[in-house]
């Protein structure tokens, strides 16, 4: 999804996000979406936390940091994920 002005440059980009599905028994289900705070040229970068088996319910024990690589056509592509913690 996203918000310009027409222009081809950079400069007319006003928002970007994009929305990540999966499908399970012949339906789209939203998994969430991808809003980037900095955007790279073709590339967001996703902060992620997730839940060990250990871990309470109210605290994620592990972070990482999944860059999504935009195609020309508007395709997205996760690199495998960079586990900071």
């Amino acid at each position: 999804m996203g918000c310009d002005t027409g222009s081809d440059t950079a400069r007319g980009r006003l928002t970007w996000a994009f929305r990540v599905f999966a499908s399970e028994d012949d339906q789209l289900l939203l998994l969430g979406g991808v809003t980037p705070q900095q955007y790279a040229e073709g590339q967001v970068t996703a902060h992620e936390s997730w839940h060990q088996h250990e871990d309470g319910v109210c605290c994620p024990s592990d972070k990482a940091d999944t860059v999504w690589q935009v195609g020309a056509d508007g395709s997205l592509e996760a690199w495998a994920p960079h586990v900071t913690t």
